[in-house]
């Protein structure tokens, strides 16, 4: 920014009970922040500052002596950490959207989740919101090993938040939500890092959510050599063209095992029961299991959902070898519990003829037991008439 346009800004400050939007980035410096610490912000309804460096604004800033604003309606922060923040949330009740970035919560401070959810208490109307934090490594982690769930009437309950997206830092995750009650929420998005996978909280959460712990019809998963993930999709009972879904991608995997994804699944196994559509993914597997090694852990991985109809398998290369034969080896001792309820078995992406032939080897066995199941094979490209139209779904954010 130019001298000018510095020079441009600060005049505009001068009249800061008139301004309605602040849009700045961190680089603005910290006197420049200071010097505005005094000034009032009466109208303000936007306030979005971000960079691309940790950076603390002074102590004063919007929580000051100064009448502070409590018009807002979004607030969006990134690599900044606002001392303030609490007190802004806490007397901004037609807050509608919120985007709390890296460094907000857990960067230069800390802001605990005990200490969010009381502050989001008055936020009838919030509607989105955004939380994007780093693992912790000193002494506030010690603060959320442990999580005592709220009870219900101690809940705080957000009525208008229809979109929550989460990452990283997971502790943080099933500490907040174990204070919040969401009753009406569309669309949940999880990122989780490498550390933890333990989610009972989250699956607490989930089930005291009306939308999202009905009944979806379809699940896809998707595992990768550094990444997994899982996506639950609902339609409305009020429109069925549109769709909910409560999506859980596990990152920085390196070194993964299928066990861990079964592990994660099994924990939001509640909404497994009613699935009549399943699309498993798989693209490039960690070498220990572009082996034919144990199925157990895949097995695993499918034996929650006793009610899938239709069943879609994509891969490439290895993956496409692995996915085979653990079809074929189901067939020799787990075919009458696997999957009853397939009918129809759809494979994508397998090229080799062999691994068509034992694919195939699980359809025969399922006849002879009195299952019969079609096998479709799809060219990568394809569409199947027969498969819903919105047959995958991914974070955009």
């Amino acid at each position: 920014m130019s001298s000018e346009q510095m020079a441009d800004v600060v005049a505009a400050f001068k009249h800061s009970e008139r301004i309605r939007e602040v849009h700045l980035p961190t680089t603005m410096g910290y006197s420049f922040w200071k010097s505005i610490c005094s000034k009032s912000f009466l109208e303000l309804e936007h306030l979005a500052i971000s960079g691309s460096l940790p950076t603390s604004l002074p102590h004063e800033f919007l929580g000051g002596s100064a009448p502070g604003p409590c018009r807002l309606r979004s607030i969006l922060l990134n690599y900044l950490h606002l001392p303030a923040l609490p007190q802004l949330l806490f007397c901004n009740w037609d807050l509608v959207s919120l985007h709390l970035g890296q460094c907000t919560l857990t960067g230069n401070g800390f802001i605990s989740p005990e200490v969010l959810s009381t502050a989001l208490s008055a936020a009838t109307q919030l509607e989105y919101l955004y939380i994007d934090c780093e693992r912790v490594r000193n002494g506030p982690l010690l603060q959320l090993t442990s999580v005592n769930p709220s009870s219900p009437q101690n809940l705080v309950v957000l009525p208008a938040l229809t979109y929550f997206r989460f990452g990283l830092f997971i502790e943080y995750l099933e500490n907040f939500v174990s204070r919040i009650h969401a009753p009406y929420l569309m669309n949940l998005i999880v990122h989780s890092d490498h550390h933890a996978l333990d989610v009972p909280q989250l699956s607490q959460f989930i089930s005291r959510t009306e939308q999202l712990s009905s009944l979806p019809f379809r699940t896809s998963i998707f595992v990768d050599v550094g990444a997994f993930s899982i996506a639950h999709h609902f339609r409305r009972l009020s429109s069925p063209q549109e769709v909910s879904h409560v999506y859980f991608k596990g990152v920085r995997m390196w070194g993964w095992q299928v066990s861990r994804v079964a592990h994660i699944c099994t924990q939001l196994s509640l909404l497994a029961s009613s699935v009549k559509q399943l699309k498993l993914s798989a693209l490039h597997l960690p070498s220990d299991l572009q082996q034919r090694t144990d199925p157990t852990p895949w097995l695993e991985l499918l034996t929650p959902y006793n009610n899938v109809e239709e069943i879609e398998f994509c891969g490439t290369g290895e993956a496409c070898t692995v996915i085979a034969w653990l079809l074929r080896q189901s067939t020799r001792e787990t075919a009458q519990e696997l999957l009853p309820a397939l009918r129809v078995l759809r494979i994508r992406g397998f090229r080799s003829r062999s691994i068509r032939v034992v694919t195939m080897s699980f359809a025969v066995a399922r006849r002879r037991i009195g299952r019969p199941v079609i096998v479709r094979r799809l060219k990568r490209t394809s569409q199947d008439p027969d498969w819903d139209i919105n047959d995958t779904w991914e974070d955009k954010t």
